[in-house]
């Protein structure tokens, strides 16, 4: 017990500095407050993903958060103050923190772009307090157990984060796990969504030993959720063949050419032409001479240089000279005329149709002499990376910003055949929306033939090196684990790679490194089913209408 002269003193200190006072009061209190439980969430969560990585961290870093919907005292959801610090609006502010510091790197290209880094934080940031508000109105009106209303609100609306509008697929907390392909094995189940779910299920579980009234539950949570993540894991990665070196099925050799050049948004002066062109040659002879028996060169996205490529059937004289430039450049560059023996290339370029009058961002197979054999035309577009909304109707703009973008869409999949390898393609950031990889897969599958691999080609020259190059290779990580499908990725800058149908990096290529990846796809090999390939997004999709009915709902549940 303090003394009566201590007690004089600190009422005698709290007179004399008042506000030292007030600030020692008002530090717990910050602490406790939404706020601070939702940042000390977000601080953990930040740890978990690149470039800290402490996978391990995000299976708990929900729990500070999730102590306002579980914890005994819920008086702060009655705590009408002014809007700007009302409990859900802490929630937000706490929040939009965390996005800004995960994605500080999209301002990177321009310094417009900070308009956009933004937007989409505020725009994220939206869906932590939607998650609070579905669960409580599911755990207090509709009693459900906190076991099942947090899981079921957190993964539908990151469904509905990964398909609104166009969709954005980084970040989902099952990406930080991309580097354990123990606890990733469900991903086959529903996508990656099932790792978020089972992730929040044990979060909420471990929210639970915080209190001693549901400590044992709790426990008993969290052993479950594990035993059953790992159990499952264990049987898929038992199902995982021996090495490639000890089978005798047919390969076909791909060599992944990883350019180092970083982009920058503006007009590029021949001399820097020719000396990306040179760049992207010495490693193409590196590789060559490395290995005599490769079957299929890949570059990345945009590595053909010079303008559009004009993709028009007709033989008039501009398709003629845009195929003579094509050709000649990517003989000197892949087999320098005999020097080697030419061999087939994947090239990354935009595209114009003059009949139309579009252009597309595309991925073209050219043969061993040189001719194109194979489009792909992106189907899903970067919004004010590759297109601006509404641009179109604002002429003026176009005309005095050439540089802002507007590519068209592509409408089809493709099927790249090579020898006895079939390849499906992808570009960029597609790989990183899940039912848009699927759904081309399956079509893919039923018109033109089941593929050995996916594959994707990527220019993340714009991001510098930064950790958006870790959550893309993440997101490249979880489409072949829930396909069941080899995953190579042929990255400007990397991270370049072949990932296996388990999640586990066969080569990976080392970051902002010029370096060439000799990869071996075994055309004859049989990988496990995919549940998730069949039922696709059926799952999180009921989960997203549960969720929306509870935010529907909420009058009354107590906010």
């Amino acid at each position: 017990m303090p003394s009566e002269n201590s007690q004089s003193a600190s009422a005698l200190e709290d007179r004399e500095f008042p506000q030292k006072a007030n600030e020692q009061r008002q530090l717990p209190a910050i602490c406790w407050s939404p706020f601070g439980r939702t940042l000390f969430s977000g601080v953990l969560l930040w740890l978990a993903f690149p470039p800290v990585g402490l996978f391990w961290l995000a299976w708990l870093a929900p729990v500070p958060l999730l102590s306002l919907i579980i914890g005994e005292n819920q008086e702060i959801w009655r705590d009408r103050q002014s809007f700007l610090k009302r409990p859900l609006m802490q929630v937000w502010w706490a929040s939009l923190i965390f996005w800004l510091v995960t994605f500080y790197f999209i301002p990177y290209p321009h310094p417009i772009l900070i308009i956009g880094w933004l937007a989409l934080s505020a725009y994220l940031a939206v869906y932590t307090p939607l998650m609070l508000q579905a669960s409580h109105t599911m755990i207090v009106r509709w009693k459900v157990s906190p076991l099942v209303a947090i899981p079921i609100a957190w993964t539908g609306l990151e469904w509905i984060r990964i398909n609104f509008l166009t969709g954005f697929g980084m970040v989902a907390l099952s990406h930080s796990q991309y580097s354990s392909p123990l606890l990733i094995q469900i991903a086959d189940l529903s996508g990656a969504y099932t790792v978020t779910f089972a992730m929040t299920t044990f979060a909420a579980a471990a929210t639970y030993c915080c209190y001693k009234s549901h400590r044992l539950g709790g426990v008993i949570g969290c052993v479950v959720m594990a035993a059953l993540v790992v159990g499952y894991g264990t049987v898929r990665l038992n199902q995982r063949p021996p090495a490639l070196s000890g089978s005798s099925n047919p390969t076909e050799t791909i060599a992944l050419i990883q350019t180092s050049i970083d982009t920058i948004l503006k007009p590029k002066p021949e001399s820097q032409i020719l000396d990306e062109l040179s760049h992207l040659r010495d490693i193409n002879w590196a590789a060559r001479q490395a290995n005599d028996s490769i079957d299929l060169i890949v570059w990345p996205e945009s590595s053909y240089p010079y303008g559009n490529y004009v993709a028009d059937d007709d033989d008039h004289q501009g398709v003629l000279i845009s195929r003579s430039n094509l050709k000649q450049v990517w003989s000197e560059l892949t087999h320098s005329g005999d020097r080697f023996p030419a061999v087939p290339t994947i090239i990354g370029t935009s595209t114009i149709d003059l009949n139309q009058q579009t252009v597309f961002n595309s991925a073209i197979l050219l043969d061993e002499k040189g001719l194109p054999v194979g489009r792909y035309d992106k189907n899903h577009r970067v919004m004010f990376g590759e297109y601006v909304p509404l641009l179109e109707y604002f002429p003026a703009l176009m005309h005095n910003f050439p540089l802002l973008p507007q590519l068209d869409a592509g409408t089809e999949a493709r099927l790249f055949e090579s020898g006895s390898l079939r390849i499906a393609p992808n570009v960029c950031f597609e790989s990183t929306v899940p039912h848009l990889i699927r759904r081309q897969l399956n079509s893919i599958s039923v018109d033109q033939g089941e593929p050995d691999a996916l594959l994707n080609v990527t220019n993340d020259g714009w991001f510098f090196g930064t950790s958006c190059l870790d959550l893309h290779y993440a997101c490249n990580v979880f489409r072949a684990v829930e396909l069941r499908k080899p995953m190579l990725v042929c990255a400007n800058t990397g991270l370049s790679g072949h990932i296996d149908p388990w999640g586990i990096a066969i080569v990976k290529g080392t970051r902002r490194t010029a370096e060439f990846l000799i990869c071996a796809i075994d055309t004859d090999a049989e990988f496990p089913s995919s549940p998730y390939r069949r039922m696709g997004d059926a799952i999180p999709m009921l989960l997203a209408i549960i969720s929306i009915a509870a935010l529907v709902a909420r009058r009354g549940a107590g906010f």
